[in-house]
Protein backbone atom coordinates (compact mmCIF):
# COMPACT_ATOMS: atom_id res chain seq x y z
CA UNK A 1 0.00 0.00 0.00
CA UNK A 2 2.90 2.32 0.56
CA UNK A 3 4.27 1.67 -3.02
CA UNK A 4 1.30 2.38 -4.56
CA UNK A 5 0.40 5.18 -2.25
CA UNK A 6 4.11 6.98 -3.70
CA UNK A 7 3.48 6.34 -7.38
CA UNK A 8 0.47 7.84 -7.44
CA UNK A 9 1.89 11.25 -5.71
CA UNK A 10 4.61 10.93 -8.30
CA UNK A 11 2.27 10.68 -11.45
CA UNK A 12 0.14 13.68 -10.07
CA UNK A 13 2.69 15.90 -9.60
CA UNK A 14 3.80 15.21 -13.38
CA UNK A 15 0.26 15.57 -14.49
CA UNK A 16 -0.20 18.68 -12.32
CA UNK A 17 2.87 20.40 -14.17
CA UNK A 18 1.22 21.01 -17.73
CA UNK A 19 1.83 17.40 -19.20
CA UNK A 20 -1.04 15.50 -21.29
CA UNK A 21 0.22 11.97 -21.52
CA UNK A 22 1.99 10.12 -18.73
CA UNK A 23 4.33 6.88 -19.83
CA UNK A 24 2.67 4.21 -18.35
CA UNK A 25 4.53 2.86 -15.38
CA UNK A 26 1.17 2.19 -13.55
CA UNK A 27 -2.14 2.64 -13.28
CA UNK A 28 -3.28 6.18 -14.76
CA UNK A 29 -4.53 8.60 -12.63
CA UNK A 30 -7.88 9.72 -11.83
CA UNK A 31 -9.60 11.10 -15.23
CA UNK A 32 -7.02 9.38 -17.80
CA UNK A 33 -6.73 5.99 -19.59
CA UNK A 34 -3.78 3.68 -20.54
CA UNK A 35 -3.44 4.17 -24.25
CA UNK A 36 -0.59 2.45 -26.09
CA UNK A 37 1.90 2.83 -23.00
CA UNK A 38 0.61 6.34 -22.23
CA UNK A 39 -1.85 7.63 -19.86
CA UNK A 40 -4.24 10.17 -21.75
CA UNK A 41 -6.86 12.33 -20.90
CA UNK A 42 -10.04 10.97 -20.98
CA UNK A 43 -11.82 13.49 -18.78
CA UNK A 44 -11.31 17.34 -17.48
CA UNK A 45 -10.38 16.20 -14.51
CA UNK A 46 -7.09 14.41 -16.08
CA UNK A 47 -6.06 17.95 -16.36
CA UNK A 48 -4.84 20.73 -14.57
CA UNK A 49 -7.03 23.67 -13.63
CA UNK A 50 -7.76 26.13 -16.26
CA UNK A 51 -7.40 22.93 -18.91
CA UNK A 52 -9.66 21.06 -21.23
CA UNK A 53 -9.17 17.71 -22.42
CA UNK A 54 -9.45 17.38 -25.76
CA UNK A 55 -10.71 14.08 -26.28
CA UNK A 56 -9.53 13.08 -29.41
CA UNK A 57 -6.26 13.99 -29.10
CA UNK A 58 -6.32 12.91 -25.11
CA UNK A 59 -4.03 15.98 -24.44
CA UNK A 60 -4.70 18.69 -22.16
CA UNK A 61 -5.13 22.39 -23.43
CA UNK A 62 -5.69 25.90 -21.79
CA UNK A 63 -9.17 26.48 -21.74
CA UNK A 64 -10.00 29.76 -19.08
CA UNK A 65 -8.31 33.40 -17.86
CA UNK A 66 -6.17 30.65 -15.14
CA UNK A 67 -3.48 29.41 -17.43
CA UNK A 68 -3.02 32.29 -19.50
CA UNK A 69 -0.04 34.58 -18.74
CA UNK A 70 0.08 37.90 -17.03
CA UNK A 71 -1.99 40.12 -18.22
CA UNK A 72 -3.38 37.86 -21.56
CA UNK A 73 -7.52 36.68 -20.84
CA UNK A 74 -8.69 33.41 -22.85
CA UNK A 75 -10.54 34.54 -25.84
CA UNK A 76 -13.06 31.63 -26.27
CA UNK A 77 -14.40 32.60 -29.80
CA UNK A 78 -10.54 32.39 -31.24
CA UNK A 79 -9.39 29.86 -28.86
CA UNK A 80 -6.40 31.19 -27.41
CA UNK A 81 -4.99 33.30 -24.77
CA UNK A 82 -4.53 37.59 -25.98
CA UNK A 83 -3.02 40.52 -24.98
CA UNK A 84 -5.44 43.04 -22.67
CA UNK A 85 -2.84 44.57 -20.87
CA UNK A 86 0.00 47.03 -21.19
CA UNK A 87 2.15 43.93 -19.25
CA UNK A 88 2.13 42.46 -22.27
CA UNK A 89 2.96 44.29 -24.78
CA UNK A 90 6.02 45.36 -26.30
CA UNK A 91 8.58 48.07 -25.45
CA UNK A 92 6.91 51.53 -25.60
CA UNK A 93 3.50 50.52 -26.58
CA UNK A 94 0.28 50.55 -23.69
CA UNK A 95 -2.92 48.48 -24.65
CA UNK A 96 -5.44 50.12 -25.71
CA UNK A 97 -9.14 49.10 -25.31
CA UNK A 98 -10.77 51.26 -27.14
CA UNK A 99 -9.16 48.76 -30.41
CA UNK A 100 -8.57 45.64 -27.95
CA UNK A 101 -4.74 45.89 -29.14
CA UNK A 102 -1.48 47.30 -28.22
CA UNK A 103 -0.85 50.82 -29.54
CA UNK A 104 2.47 52.88 -29.80
CA UNK A 105 2.66 54.93 -26.34
CA UNK A 106 5.75 56.65 -26.12
CA UNK A 107 8.76 57.93 -28.52
CA UNK A 108 10.70 54.29 -29.22
CA UNK A 109 7.99 52.81 -31.19
CA UNK A 110 7.43 56.43 -33.38
CA UNK A 111 9.00 56.71 -37.21
CA UNK A 112 12.53 58.39 -37.59
CA UNK A 113 11.57 62.26 -36.81
CA UNK A 114 8.64 61.77 -35.21
CA UNK A 115 7.98 61.84 -30.93
CA UNK A 116 4.88 61.23 -28.87
CA UNK A 117 2.98 63.66 -27.45
CA UNK A 118 0.10 64.12 -25.56
CA UNK A 119 -1.63 61.23 -23.16
CA UNK A 120 -3.29 62.72 -20.05
CA UNK A 121 -1.28 61.26 -17.32
CA UNK A 122 -3.53 59.12 -15.61
CA UNK A 123 -3.00 55.65 -14.22
CA UNK A 124 -3.42 54.49 -17.33
CA UNK A 125 -1.50 56.45 -19.40
CA UNK A 126 2.01 55.31 -21.37
CA UNK A 127 4.37 55.29 -18.15
CA UNK A 128 2.09 53.06 -16.45
CA UNK A 129 1.58 50.19 -18.39
CA UNK A 130 -0.60 48.71 -15.69
CA UNK A 131 -3.88 48.50 -17.35
CA UNK A 132 -4.34 50.49 -20.43
CA UNK A 133 -4.16 53.98 -21.97
CA UNK A 134 -5.29 56.82 -20.55
CA UNK A 135 -8.54 58.83 -21.93
CA UNK A 136 -6.01 60.92 -24.04
CA UNK A 137 -4.06 58.20 -25.50
CA UNK A 138 -1.74 60.54 -27.56
CA UNK A 139 0.01 60.00 -30.55
CA UNK A 140 3.36 60.04 -32.84
CA UNK A 141 3.85 63.67 -34.36
CA UNK A 142 6.18 64.63 -36.62
CA UNK A 143 9.56 66.76 -34.66
CA UNK A 144 12.04 66.97 -37.00
CA UNK A 145 12.54 67.82 -40.58
CA UNK A 146 13.37 64.45 -40.93
CA UNK A 147 9.31 63.89 -41.57
CA UNK A 148 8.66 67.25 -43.11
CA UNK A 149 7.04 66.96 -46.40
CA UNK A 150 9.03 68.10 -49.44
CA UNK A 151 10.27 71.47 -49.36
CA UNK A 152 9.49 72.32 -45.93
CA UNK A 153 11.67 72.52 -42.72
CA UNK A 154 10.99 72.46 -39.01
CA UNK A 155 10.47 75.14 -37.00
CA UNK A 156 10.47 74.83 -33.36
CA UNK A 157 9.45 78.03 -32.60
CA UNK A 158 6.33 77.23 -34.54
CA UNK A 159 6.35 73.11 -33.82
CA UNK A 160 5.16 72.35 -37.28
CA UNK A 161 6.86 71.86 -40.80
CA UNK A 162 7.10 75.39 -42.31
CA UNK A 163 7.62 75.99 -46.06
CA UNK A 164 11.08 76.70 -46.93
CA UNK A 165 11.66 76.62 -50.84
CA UNK A 166 9.60 77.08 -54.09
CA UNK A 167 8.87 73.20 -53.93
CA UNK A 168 5.80 73.75 -51.54
CA UNK A 169 4.48 77.17 -52.44
CA UNK A 170 1.13 76.97 -55.29
CA UNK A 171 1.40 77.43 -58.63
CA UNK A 172 2.70 81.10 -59.52
CA UNK A 173 3.59 81.56 -56.10
CA UNK A 174 7.62 81.41 -54.90
CA UNK A 175 9.29 81.39 -51.52
CA UNK A 176 10.13 84.40 -50.34
CA UNK A 177 12.67 84.31 -47.74
CA UNK A 178 12.74 87.59 -46.52
CA UNK A 179 9.07 87.44 -45.58
CA UNK A 180 9.75 83.73 -45.05
CA UNK A 181 6.10 83.05 -46.95
CA UNK A 182 4.92 82.05 -49.96
CA UNK A 183 4.47 85.20 -52.18
CA UNK A 184 2.89 86.26 -56.18
CA UNK A 185 6.10 84.98 -58.31
CA UNK A 186 4.37 86.23 -62.09
CA UNK A 187 1.43 87.89 -63.41
CA UNK A 188 -0.58 84.93 -63.12
CA UNK A 189 -1.32 84.86 -59.09
CA UNK A 190 -1.84 89.38 -59.11
CA UNK A 191 -5.43 90.37 -58.35
CA UNK A 192 -7.05 92.61 -60.82
CA UNK A 193 -5.61 95.87 -61.46
CA UNK A 194 -2.41 94.84 -59.68
CA UNK A 195 1.05 94.02 -62.03
CA UNK A 196 3.83 91.85 -60.98
CA UNK A 197 6.97 93.96 -60.16
CA UNK A 198 9.89 91.32 -60.32
CA UNK A 199 12.66 93.81 -58.69
CA UNK A 200 9.71 94.42 -55.97
CA UNK A 201 8.89 90.47 -56.25
CA UNK A 202 5.50 91.43 -55.78
CA UNK A 203 2.23 92.66 -56.94
CA UNK A 204 1.82 96.39 -57.13
CA UNK A 205 -1.41 98.25 -57.58
CA UNK A 206 -1.15 99.86 -60.89
CA UNK A 207 -4.87 100.52 -61.80
CA UNK A 208 -7.58 103.02 -60.22
CA UNK A 209 -9.18 99.53 -59.25
CA UNK A 210 -6.96 98.94 -55.87
CA UNK A 211 -6.83 102.33 -54.99
CA UNK A 212 -9.10 103.87 -52.10
CA UNK A 213 -12.17 105.82 -52.28
CA UNK A 214 -11.01 109.35 -53.78
CA UNK A 215 -7.40 107.91 -54.90
CA UNK A 216 -6.39 107.75 -58.61
CA UNK A 217 -3.32 106.67 -60.36
CA UNK A 218 -0.45 109.35 -60.41
CA UNK A 219 2.60 108.64 -61.56
CA UNK A 220 2.62 105.10 -60.48
CA UNK A 221 0.60 105.24 -57.02
CA UNK A 222 -2.38 106.38 -55.85
CA UNK A 223 -2.58 110.06 -55.13
CA UNK A 224 -5.61 111.54 -53.14
CA UNK A 225 -7.73 114.17 -55.34
CA UNK A 226 -9.63 116.08 -52.54
CA UNK A 227 -9.79 116.78 -48.97
CA UNK A 228 -12.73 114.39 -48.87
CA UNK A 229 -10.69 111.24 -49.88
CA UNK A 230 -8.71 112.02 -46.54
CA UNK A 231 -9.71 111.49 -43.14
CA UNK A 232 -10.78 113.87 -40.20
CA UNK A 233 -8.19 116.35 -39.12
CA UNK A 234 -6.32 116.33 -42.88
CA UNK A 235 -6.44 117.93 -46.01
CA UNK A 236 -4.99 116.59 -49.30
CA UNK A 237 -1.59 117.58 -50.69
CA UNK A 238 -3.01 117.58 -54.24
CA UNK A 239 1.23 118.16 -55.35
CA UNK A 240 2.24 114.78 -53.38
CA UNK A 241 -0.80 113.40 -53.58
CA UNK A 242 -0.82 112.51 -50.01
CA UNK A 243 -2.79 113.33 -47.01
CA UNK A 244 -1.35 115.48 -44.45
CA UNK A 245 -2.59 116.19 -40.95
CA UNK A 246 -3.43 119.70 -39.98
CA UNK A 247 -4.14 118.88 -36.17
CA UNK A 248 -3.04 115.69 -34.03
CA UNK A 249 -6.75 114.31 -34.81
CA UNK A 250 -5.46 113.81 -38.11
CA UNK A 251 -3.23 111.42 -36.71
CA UNK A 252 -3.34 107.74 -34.99
CA UNK A 253 -2.95 106.84 -30.94
CA UNK A 254 0.75 107.76 -30.13
CA UNK A 255 1.61 110.04 -32.92
CA UNK A 256 1.31 113.53 -33.49
CA UNK A 257 1.14 116.23 -36.30
CA UNK A 258 4.55 118.02 -36.90
CA UNK A 259 5.07 121.17 -38.21
CA UNK A 260 5.87 119.40 -41.55
CA UNK A 261 2.31 118.53 -41.32
CA UNK A 262 3.32 114.75 -40.93
CA UNK A 263 2.18 112.44 -38.10
CA UNK A 264 5.26 112.14 -35.79
CA UNK A 265 5.35 109.20 -33.28
CA UNK A 266 5.66 109.82 -29.45
CA UNK A 267 7.96 107.35 -29.09
CA UNK A 268 11.42 107.29 -29.85
CA UNK A 269 12.40 111.06 -28.52
CA UNK A 270 15.78 111.86 -27.96
CA UNK A 271 15.41 115.43 -26.26
CA UNK A 272 12.62 117.89 -26.31
CA UNK A 273 12.97 119.12 -29.40
CA UNK A 274 11.33 115.70 -30.98
CA UNK A 275 8.06 116.54 -28.83
CA UNK A 276 5.07 118.65 -29.38
CA UNK A 277 4.14 121.77 -27.70
CA UNK A 278 3.07 121.66 -23.73
CA UNK A 279 5.11 117.98 -24.34
CA UNK A 280 9.03 117.24 -22.56
CA UNK A 281 10.83 114.25 -23.91
CA UNK A 282 10.75 111.29 -20.82
CA UNK A 283 14.44 110.38 -20.83
CA UNK A 284 13.38 107.02 -18.80
CA UNK A 285 11.90 105.54 -21.89
CA UNK A 286 12.24 107.78 -24.44
CA UNK A 287 8.80 108.95 -24.96
CA UNK A 288 6.98 112.22 -25.45
CA UNK A 289 4.80 112.98 -22.20
CA UNK A 290 2.54 115.90 -20.76
CA UNK A 291 2.61 114.53 -17.46
CA UNK A 292 4.21 116.73 -15.15
CA UNK A 293 7.47 115.30 -14.66
CA UNK A 294 8.50 111.91 -14.48
CA UNK A 295 12.06 112.69 -13.03
CA UNK A 296 12.98 114.99 -9.89
CA UNK A 297 15.72 116.45 -12.60
CA UNK A 298 12.39 117.82 -14.57
CA UNK A 299 10.74 119.82 -11.54
CA UNK A 300 11.87 123.26 -10.69
CA UNK A 301 14.59 123.71 -7.87
CA UNK A 302 12.66 123.67 -4.48
CA UNK A 303 10.49 120.75 -6.15
CA UNK A 304 10.42 116.82 -6.61
CA UNK A 305 8.08 114.28 -8.67
CA UNK A 306 5.77 112.56 -6.88
CA UNK A 307 3.24 110.86 -9.01
CA UNK A 308 4.20 112.39 -12.01
CA UNK A 309 3.32 116.11 -10.68
CA UNK A 310 5.97 118.61 -9.64
CA UNK A 311 5.28 119.35 -5.86
CA UNK A 312 7.43 121.92 -3.33
CA UNK A 313 9.90 119.47 -1.15
CA UNK A 314 13.52 118.08 -1.91
CA UNK A 315 15.59 114.86 -1.53
CA UNK A 316 18.89 116.05 -1.05
CA UNK A 317 20.56 120.23 -1.42
CA UNK A 318 20.87 119.42 -5.26
CA UNK A 319 16.75 119.67 -5.02
CA UNK A 320 17.33 123.47 -3.44
CA UNK A 321 17.53 126.90 -4.87
CA UNK A 322 21.48 128.64 -4.26
CA UNK A 323 22.07 128.97 -0.84
CA UNK A 324 19.36 126.65 0.78
CA UNK A 325 19.71 123.35 2.05
CA UNK A 326 17.45 120.24 2.12
CA UNK A 327 16.03 119.83 5.75
CA UNK A 328 15.50 116.25 7.38
CA UNK A 329 11.53 116.52 6.68
CA UNK A 330 12.20 117.42 2.82
CA UNK A 331 11.68 120.43 2.54
CA UNK A 332 14.23 123.64 1.75
CA UNK A 333 14.74 125.89 4.30
CA UNK A 334 17.40 129.29 5.09
CA UNK A 335 19.93 127.42 6.54
CA UNK A 336 23.30 126.79 5.61
CA UNK A 337 25.82 123.24 5.64
CA UNK A 338 28.70 124.19 4.73
CA UNK A 339 30.52 127.51 3.35
CA UNK A 340 29.20 126.83 -0.09
CA UNK A 341 25.98 127.67 0.85
CA UNK A 342 27.30 131.53 2.12
CA UNK A 343 28.07 134.42 0.18
CA UNK A 344 31.02 135.39 -0.85
CA UNK A 345 33.51 135.54 1.95
CA UNK A 346 31.56 134.59 4.24
CA UNK A 347 31.74 131.18 6.51
CA UNK A 348 28.97 128.53 7.66
CA UNK A 349 27.88 128.16 11.33
CA UNK A 350 26.52 124.22 10.39
CA UNK A 351 24.72 123.73 13.63
CA UNK A 352 22.90 127.51 14.09
CA UNK A 353 22.26 126.92 10.23
CA UNK A 354 23.41 130.45 9.45
CA UNK A 355 26.10 132.46 7.61
CA UNK A 356 28.71 134.34 9.37
CA UNK A 357 31.79 136.94 8.89
CA UNK A 358 34.91 137.56 10.82
CA UNK A 359 35.57 140.86 9.20
CA UNK A 360 38.58 139.89 7.39
CA UNK A 361 39.04 141.60 3.74
CA UNK A 362 40.27 138.40 2.46
CA UNK A 363 40.72 139.95 -1.34
CA UNK A 364 42.13 143.07 -1.76
CA UNK A 365 43.00 145.21 -4.76
CA UNK A 366 46.16 147.29 -4.58
CA UNK A 367 48.93 148.78 -6.82
CA UNK A 368 52.79 148.01 -8.19
CA UNK A 369 53.54 148.68 -4.66
CA UNK A 370 52.30 145.79 -3.10
CA UNK A 371 51.37 147.78 -0.18
CA UNK A 372 49.28 145.17 2.61
CA UNK A 373 48.45 144.98 5.48
CA UNK A 374 50.08 142.32 8.00
CA UNK A 375 49.43 139.42 7.77
CA UNK A 376 48.18 139.76 4.23
CA UNK A 377 50.24 138.79 1.39
CA UNK A 378 50.69 140.88 -1.87
CA UNK A 379 50.01 138.32 -4.70
CA UNK A 380 49.58 137.94 -8.73
CA UNK A 381 47.95 135.58 -10.76
CA UNK A 382 50.45 133.65 -13.46
CA UNK A 383 47.17 132.08 -15.90
CA UNK A 384 43.69 133.34 -16.16
CA UNK A 385 42.32 135.74 -13.51
CA UNK A 386 42.32 139.42 -12.90
CA UNK A 387 45.98 141.48 -13.71
CA UNK A 388 46.42 143.62 -11.29
CA UNK A 389 47.67 142.24 -7.23
CA UNK A 390 45.97 141.71 -4.30
CA UNK A 391 46.32 141.43 -0.97
CA UNK A 392 45.56 138.31 0.30
CA UNK A 393 45.31 135.88 3.51
CA UNK A 394 47.59 133.30 4.56
CA UNK A 395 45.77 129.93 5.36
CA UNK A 396 46.82 126.27 6.24
CA UNK A 397 43.94 124.36 5.49
CA UNK A 398 40.90 124.58 2.85
CA UNK A 399 38.67 125.51 6.12
CA UNK A 400 40.79 128.16 6.87
CA UNK A 401 39.29 130.18 3.97
CA UNK A 402 35.60 131.15 3.74
CA UNK A 403 33.25 130.79 1.11
CA UNK A 404 34.05 131.25 -3.00
CA UNK A 405 37.80 131.16 -1.64
CA UNK A 406 40.47 128.21 -2.06
CA UNK A 407 43.67 127.39 0.08
CA UNK A 408 46.23 127.83 -2.58
CA UNK A 409 50.39 127.03 -3.20
CA UNK A 410 52.09 130.42 -3.48
CA UNK A 411 55.39 130.22 -5.82
CA UNK A 412 57.93 133.15 -5.84
CA UNK A 413 57.99 134.85 -8.89
CA UNK A 414 61.74 135.83 -10.32
CA UNK A 415 61.03 137.60 -13.50
CA UNK A 416 57.88 137.77 -15.53
CA UNK A 417 58.49 138.69 -19.34
CA UNK A 418 55.51 140.96 -19.42
CA UNK A 419 56.97 143.38 -17.11
CA UNK A 420 60.53 142.66 -17.03
CA UNK A 421 63.99 141.97 -19.40
CA UNK A 422 64.46 138.50 -18.28
CA UNK A 423 67.70 137.96 -19.62
CA UNK A 424 68.73 140.24 -17.05
CA UNK A 425 72.18 138.17 -14.63
CA UNK A 426 69.93 139.30 -11.52
CA UNK A 427 66.69 137.59 -12.76
CA UNK A 428 66.90 135.26 -15.17
CA UNK A 429 68.23 131.51 -15.46
CA UNK A 430 70.04 130.35 -12.34
CA UNK A 431 70.03 133.58 -10.30
CA UNK A 432 69.64 133.18 -6.61
CA UNK A 433 66.63 133.31 -4.60
CA UNK A 434 64.21 131.80 -2.03
CA UNK A 435 65.11 131.56 1.44
CA UNK A 436 68.53 130.50 1.24
CA UNK A 437 70.97 127.74 -0.61
CA UNK A 438 69.49 125.33 -2.79
CA UNK A 439 66.81 127.67 -4.53
CA UNK A 440 67.37 129.09 -8.05
CA UNK A 441 65.85 130.72 -11.19
CA UNK A 442 64.32 128.48 -13.86
CA UNK A 443 62.41 129.32 -16.69
CA UNK A 444 58.59 128.13 -16.81
CA UNK A 445 56.30 127.81 -19.40
CA UNK A 446 53.14 129.20 -18.17
CA UNK A 447 49.46 129.00 -19.73
CA UNK A 448 48.77 132.21 -21.52
CA UNK A 449 52.01 133.31 -21.12
CA UNK A 450 54.21 134.26 -24.74
CA UNK A 451 57.76 133.43 -23.02
CA UNK A 452 59.48 131.85 -20.25
CA UNK A 453 57.92 132.79 -16.88
CA UNK A 454 60.95 132.50 -13.90
CA UNK A 455 60.19 130.80 -10.70
CA UNK A 456 62.01 130.00 -8.00
CA UNK A 457 62.76 126.50 -8.35
CA UNK A 458 64.02 123.96 -5.45
CA UNK A 459 67.43 122.10 -7.07
CA UNK A 460 66.37 118.96 -5.32
CA UNK A 461 62.73 118.66 -6.08
CA UNK A 462 62.93 120.54 -9.62
CA UNK A 463 60.08 121.92 -9.75
CA UNK A 464 58.82 125.46 -8.17
CA UNK A 465 59.09 125.73 -4.53
CA UNK A 466 56.00 126.10 -2.77
CA UNK A 467 56.99 128.92 -0.15
CA UNK A 468 53.58 129.58 1.83
CA UNK A 469 49.88 129.10 1.08
CA UNK A 470 47.23 131.92 0.81
CA UNK A 471 43.53 132.42 0.53
CA UNK A 472 42.77 133.22 -3.52
CA UNK A 473 39.09 133.66 -5.09
CA UNK A 474 37.90 130.43 -7.12
CA UNK A 475 36.65 133.13 -10.26
CA UNK A 476 40.57 134.80 -10.39
CA UNK A 477 38.99 138.03 -9.38
CA UNK A 478 38.78 139.97 -5.65
CA UNK A 479 35.55 142.12 -6.21
CA UNK A 480 33.28 144.29 -3.80
CA UNK A 481 32.29 141.69 -1.57
CA UNK A 482 35.49 139.73 -0.95
CA UNK A 483 35.26 141.27 2.32
CA UNK A 484 33.79 144.30 5.02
Amino acid sequence: MKTTARLGLALGLIFASGCGRTPFGAACPQGTDEVSGLCLCATNDGCPAGEACDADSGVCACASDLCCPSGYKWDSVGGACGCEASVCCPLGYAFDPSVGECACASTTCCPTGYAFTGGDGGANDAGARDGGLASDPGRCVCASSACCPLGTTWDSQQQGCQCTSDTCCPAGFIYDPDRQNCACGNQSCCPANYTYEPALRACVCTGNGCCPAGFAQNNGKCACQSDLACAAGQVCDLDGGVCRCVNNAGCPAGYFCNPNQSCQSLAGCTSDVDCPNAYFCDITRSVCTNVDCTLDSQCAFGQICQSQLCVAGCRSNADCPLHLSCDPSGQCVDACTSDAFCPMGEFCDAGAGSCFSTGTQWCVNTDATCACASPALCLGTLTQGQTTNYCAQLCTLATDCPSAFTCTDIVQICCDPTQFDCTQPTLGEGAACGPGPGFACHGWQVVDQTGLVYLCTSADAGVPAVFQHACAPVTGFCNSVSGP
